[in-house]
């Protein structure tokens, strides 16, 4: 949805909902609504940069937030074994585990700001500034202990954060029918960070339930 005002004005908006089934047993952690947000505001169209400012001929400041989800279709939520030949020593099939169950495995989530400028004076001179932010909720490898039965899993629990600025400088000096010259300058720079995020790992007593659920698993076979 976007609605515009006077040709200055423009608010925009998207909402979706997605689900998937490749996520756990708990069905709050298949749904995934995602959605955003928009503004500009073009102020070399207002009455005060066209009656006194008219070098100016493009200034636009706009400003989005937004809400992305990621499944990772690689990843189960589910207990994954392979059933092996007899063991030596044991004459006993046996098998080994590729995987535990996880059932709150869910979406990775990202938070985006977006902030940004046009700037335009002469027709001669563009700048374009973007700033942005964002926090991704990643699903991270955990070690596990021995008693597991394998060395670690896939799980939710890191956190990403990245910002950066762009910009963009361009310059027209010539600019004929048949010929124009081009000056553009682009640079950027990006600030990386990641930390664990402890309030989505597993509490003791959860872990000591699924550890329960393999012993009596592995004691059955």
């Amino acid at each position: 949805m976007e609605n515009s005002f006077k040709n200055r004005y423009v608010v925009n908006a998207n909402v979706r909902n997605d689900a998937s089934n490749v996520f756990g047993q708990d069905i709050n952690h298949r749904i995934d609504p995602t959605y955003s947000f928009g503004f500009s505001w073009r102020a070399s169209e207002e009455a005060f940069f066209q009656k006194h400012l008219k070098w100016i001929t493009t200034l636009n400041f706009r400003g989005t937030f937004g809400i992305q989800g990621n499944a990772l279709t690689r990843e189960s939520p589910e207990l994954i074994l392979s059933q092996n030949g007899v063991q030596a020593g044991y004459n006993r099939y046996y098998s080994t585990i590729s995987q535990i169950p996880n059932p709150y495995l869910s979406w990775e989530r990202t938070k985006n700001w977006n902030f940004g400028v046009d700037l335009e004076l002469f027709h001669m001179f563009y700048m374009n500034l973007e700033y942005y932010t964002r926090r991704s909720n990643a699903v991270i490898t955990v070690d596990l202990p021995f008693e597991y039965g394998i060395n670690d899993m896939k799980r939710n629990g890191g956190i990403i954060y990245n910002r950066g600025i762009e910009y963009t400088l361009s310059f027209t000096p010539v600019q004929k029918r048949d010929f124009s010259l081009n000056i553009n300058l682009n640079a950027s720079k990006n600030w990386n960070k990641g930390v664990l995020d402890r309030k989505q790992h597993p509490d003791i007593k959860r872990r000591i339930s699924v550890k329960r659920i393999l012993v009596i698993f592995l004691c059955r076979s």
